[in-house]
């Protein structure tokens, strides 16, 4: 916000490697859409882009370079993200090694230089001081793929204890990172980026949060942001999250069971007992390689205070009684009739599958993200 006296933006594009006529698209990025604000043509390695924007945003360059007469294809695009604002705005890079449209482990990858933005200055700042927090994770991503996944997938091996400890440690070092940027949130209210920060706790796919502290992240900005039209839609997203919010008891929906009987949710929700909600469907490859995980568990701790409740989004519904059959899945199964599009999606805001939430024993909102070994670390941590 800081940024609007300038009047225009100028983005002046320096790239090597093969680019001659490669096209060049500006596309604006938030939660709800992506779109393409303008384009241009790299001549003799170099590009522009001129033009005007309300407030300081996150944007994508996309530097396509499929040959002329191919329909465009994602191997051919190198994507760089940053935040644009009404400034002189310079950007260079390799085209042998900027970022590509998928990840590719084994391709070296060197982030474009992007400079003239204070806010995607502020974004570079505040990345290299999570570096070595997120050195960890990425090292505990690595033993957790090496030490945990991989005998489990590959052998049928589940090395419960090696998980738990990975699960505990990853957890205490996002706790720092989620530590760190509240603090920056609170100490840059003005700040785009911490704008964007308070917004994705909202939209993501999990709301880590309770009631009291979205309405408490929502305070903090009100008074540089009040009256925008992004506050508006952040009070509105902070409206949505509040239904899925930490601390808030289930929604009472109707789902279908295996004989086609339509049921309220909280008929087969155990009183007294954690309930975890096990969003999945058939077609669902991550979904059907944890059963037998979700299996294990449920014989271990069925009788000590834990009830799995797996509600399928499949629409089709021999789909899902073939793969339950297949599964063995002996536990509480349901089925929401309208796939995504049912209350699963509008209630629980459940984006993809697998999604679990465990309910505490009063039937309000605990955990999430529990699955695999984080599941384990839970039961083993409270439930045992």
């Amino acid at each position: 916000m800081s940024c609007r006296h300038e009047e225009a933006y100028t983005i002046t594009g320096k790239l090597k490697g093969e680019v001659e006529n490669a096209k060049i698209y500006l596309q604006k990025r938030d939660f709800e859409s992506q779109n393409i604000v303008d384009s241009t043509v790299v001549h003799d390695g170099r590009f522009v882009l001129t033009g005007k924007v309300d407030f300081p945003g996150l944007y994508t360059i996309i530097i396509d370079r499929t040959p002329e007469g191919m329909e465009s294809q994602p191997k051919y695009k190198n994507v760089s993200n940053f935040y644009l604002e009404n400034s002189n705005i310079s950007f260079d890079g390799d085209i042998n090694t900027l970022p590509g449209f998928y990840n590719n482990p084994n391709r070296t990858v060197v982030p474009a230089t992007i400079s003239g933005s204070k806010a995607q200055q502020q974004k570079d700042e505040y990345s290299a001081l999570v570096a070595p927090y997120n050195e960890q994770l990425k090292a505990l991503n690595k033993r957790y793929m090496a030490e945990y996944l991989t005998p489990y997938f590959e052998e049928g091996t589940e090395n419960t204890a090696v998980g738990i400890e990975i699960a505990n440690k990853e957890n205490e070092v996002n706790k720092q990172l989620l530590d760190l940027q509240i603090k920056f949130i609170q100490e840059n209210t003005a700040s785009i980026v911490a704008f964007d920060f308070v917004s994705y706790f909202f939209t993501g796919m999990y709301v880590d949060f309770t009631v009291a502290e979205i309405d408490e992240m929502v305070g903090w900005l009100a008074n540089d942001w009040q009256g925008t039209p992004v506050f508006d839609r952040l009070k509105e997203q902070a409206e949505a999250a509040k239904r899925v919010a930490l601390g808030e008891r289930f929604k009472d929906i109707e789902l279908l069971t295996r004989d086609g009987e339509l049921v309220p949710l909280s008929s087969l929700i155990e009183p007294g007992k954690f309930n975890m909600l096990e969003f999945w469907a058939s077609w669902c490859g991550p979904c059907r390689g944890e059963i037998p995980h979700l299996k294990r568990v449920h014989e271990e701790y069925k009788d000590k205070g834990f009830h799995i409740i797996s509600i399928s989004v499949d629409s089709n519904d021999k789909d899902w009684q073939k793969a339950m059959d297949e599964e063995g899945m002996v536990w509480t199964q349901l089925r929401d009739p309208k796939g995504m599009n049912g209350d699963v999606g509008t209630v629980y805001n459940v984006l993809g599958v697998p999604t679990c939430i465990v309910l505490d024993k009063d039937n309000r909102i605990y955990k999430t993200n529990m699955r695999g070994a984080y599941l384990d670390a839970f039961l083993a941590h409270e439930v045992n």
